[in-house]
């Protein structure tokens, strides 16, 4: 992550980020027809996957979620519930490849039942606070995710060869990074304050995305 921050212009393997889509469906691999050569991964499929891309020098990726419209409600439960696809894909990544750096994009759109990227008043009318305080509440809980037993912890480490500065990654096992999506107004300060309150505010950085525009991109998670 220091590498993103340094004043370098030359384009590097290691600062690029692979873009994952996570479907609630454990087993399913299937191709993505706006993305000709991506597909749409359940979290039983994604560390076969993933791993010849980091044998080759892969370092993050970015997951999406991918559930299916009966999971979908006003509030987006499906983000951050139990049966959430990026919550199990986090638990599956960080203990099979702890190598890799796990951005979360945090969204409503893909959760919703309005297919918004915000949550609504009874009026119809964008509820604000409503919206930033769910915003932050799923970026809380990637961030815990990844939880796991501290056996579970030294097992890995065991079958890996890490420094004392890795040893505190590997003790984390949650989202690194969260990638607020959405354009709603101060949900950067709520998301900051909910990491701060869950003691991440060390081991979760927040990654803003630098354009928002229209484009078949967004045809993968929709």
């Amino acid at each position: 992550m220091r590498l993103w921050q340094s004043s370098s212009c030359i384009l590097l393997k290691d600062l690029l980020i692979y873009p994952v889509f996570v479907s609630c469906h454990e087993d399913v691999e299937e191709n993505i027809p706006s993305l000709p050569g991506q597909k749409r991964l359940g979290v039983r499929r994604l560390v076969s996957y993933l791993r010849p891309l980091v044998e080759k020098g892969l370092r993050c990726v970015l997951l999406f979620g991918v559930v299916d419209t009966d999971m979908k409600d006003e509030n987006g439960s499906a983000a951050d519930s139990e049966r959430s696809p990026v919550c199990a894909a986090l638990r599956e990544l960080r203990t099979e490849l702890p190598s890799l750096i796990v951005v979360c994009d945090v969204c409503l759109c893909a959760y919703t039942t309005a297919h918004h990227c915000y949550l609504n008043k009874d009026d119809g009318e964008m509820n604000v606070d409503g919206t930033v305080n769910r915003l932050a509440e799923i970026a809380l809980n990637y961030a815990k995710a990844g939880e796991v037993p501290l056996v579970l912890c030294l097992h890995s480490i065991a079958q890996a060869s890490v420094n004392c500065t890795e040893l505190f990654v590997f003790l984390h096992k949650g989202a690194q990074i969260i990638a607020p999506s959405d354009m709603s107004e101060g949900r950067v300060l709520a998301i900051k304050k909910a990491l701060l309150r869950g003691g991440f505010s060390r081991t979760v950085s927040v990654m803003s995305y630098a354009a928002k525009f229209a484009s078949c991109f967004y045809g993968p998670f929709r």
